[in-house]
This record gives structure tokens, sequence and C-alpha cells, in this order.
């Protein structure tokens, strides 16, 4: 069985299908002003102050692992469950001074399923200096404007099964 997410950060243009298993990110238009990119505990349900961490919290880590540990891994190159679960860039690499990112990484702690499942939840593009850039919602299809009424269907991400 195939799992697929429907991603477009900018709001325009088309999207596209990614296998989450197999992720095929490709962004746009970032303005070489991004850096980071993290799962966050929350969806996005608010039109305004949609990003806060009020309303979407921080990075999804259910087993708490402690990011300011010496021992944490920073970079790739270390097993998947060294890493926060929603810690992407730290995983599979910076998106740092790009306008465009096409990559495709695989990932072996990113749950579609059960209690530590990424569905539900969020993604966010930070900024350099750790402010986020844009943020977009976790979900399956049918459920992604269940709770955010006039939510732009580009600013969600559908897990397709």
């Amino acid at each position: 069985m195939s799992q697929m997410a429907t991603v477009n950060v900018s709001g325009a243009g088309s999207c596209r299908s990614v296998n989450i298993s197999l992720s095929d990110v490709n962004l746009t238009n970032l303005q070489s002003n991004v850096a980071f990119y993290h799962v966050h505990d929350f969806p996005v349900r608010s039109l305004t102050n949609r990003c806060s961490n009020d309303r979407i919290g921080d990075h999804w880590n259910p087993f708490s692992l402690n990011r300011s540990s010496p021992t944490y891994p920073r970079v790739p190159g270390s097993t998947h469950d060294m890493y926060e679960v929603g810690d992407l860039s730290a995983k599979h690499g910076s998106i740092a001074g790009k306008n465009m990112v096409d990559m495709t990484f695989t990932d072996f702690n990113l749950p579609l399923f059960g209690k530590n499942s990424i569905v539900g939840r969020s993604v966010v593009i930070h900024q350099p200096n750790g402010s986020r850039f844009a943020c977009m919602s976790i979900s399956y299809p049918g459920e992604h404007f269940k709770n955010t009424p006039g939510r732009p269907k580009c600013c969600t991400i559908l897990i397709c099964t």
C-alpha cells in the first residue's frame, strides 16, 4: 500500500503527490529566506497567527528526546530514532539559503498511523532566525477541512492511502 501526500506550499500552481516513507520534497519561491522544516504538535486551525507556538506547538517529539543534549545529532547521519520524530531538517538536511528545494529522502520514523502518527499535526518551514515562514496541516483526505473552515486546499498536506 502506497501512502501519498499532496503538497503545495506557495499556494500557486498545481499540487503534487509525495510518498511519505520515501518523501519527495519540492518547494519553490522560498526567496532564500528559509532554513529548517519540522513536524509540529498540532494542526493549523486558525487563519490568524496560524503558525504561532500557541496554535501549533513545538516540534513533534513523542519520545521526549532532549535536543539540547550534546549527544543529540545536529545533522543527518545518525539513525532516525536518534532525532525527534518531527525534526526533519536534522534528519534530512537544512534548506537554508535556498530559493528552491527538490530532494527525496526515506524516513523510517515518520509514522502515519498509531499514537505517534504525524497525521493531525502540521509541517512548519522556519526562517534562519527560527521564526515561522509557512505552516500547513497534515491530514487524510476528507478530513483536511473538518476543523478549519475557509482553509485553502493548497496549504494542507493530504495523506492518501
